[in-house]
């Protein structure tokens, strides 16, 4: 209920997502818990990618193993919070950008789907797409604009259908 009292914030990609996990029934709550399970895994494999491609193996798997032992992580997991796939998604983005510089189009891609479930990757693709900014041409600006733009755009327009209130996230 988007207007109970102490409501959370709605979110339009787990929302989404927990439309999905309908199919599972009685059980959508477990498919849910599984998606932030796996959601884990790939926070800590892509940690582990991002220390290796950075530095060394060992770096990667000492950065791995930090993730693994962190009781507040482990406890996210456990309630799934959707907080664990937004850090796998920015993880994801990190790791595109350390494999190849300024690489553009798939971080920002990657930082759009991660905006979907926290406004705080909006940030995030702001502050890429101006370091991005000089060296991309005006197609390449436009495109880049449109990615930051579009998490924002989707989040306001999933508001403004649901409540009919375009900014009720806002509100709290």
């Amino acid at each position: 209920d988007y207007e109970a009292a102490f409501a959370p914030t709605p979110h339009p990609l787990w929302t989404f997502v927990a439309g999905l996990a309908l199919i599972f029934g009685e059980h959508a709550d477990k498919a849910m818990a599984w998606v932030v399970l796996l959601s884990f895994g790939g926070l800590v494999w892509l940690l582990y990618r991002i220390g290796a491609t950075l530095f060394t193996r060992v770096a990667g798997a000492l950065a791995g193993a930090v993730v693994v032992t962190r009781y507040a992580l482990e406890r996210d997991v456990l309630l799934a919070y959707l907080d664990i796939t937004f850090a796998m998604l920015v993880a994801w983005a990190v790791l595109l950008e350390a494999q190849r510089r300024r690489r553009g189009t798939p971080v920002l891609a990657v930082l759009a789907v991660a905006g979907l479930l926290r406004p705080e990757a909006w940030v995030l693709a702001g502050l890429y797409l101006l370091w991005l900014w000089p060296g991309l041409d005006a197609r390449g600006r436009a495109r880049a604009v449109a990615l930051v733009a579009l998490a924002p755009v989707i989040w306001v327009a999933s508001d403004a259908i649901v409540t009919g209130d375009a900014l009720h996230s806002l509100h709290g």
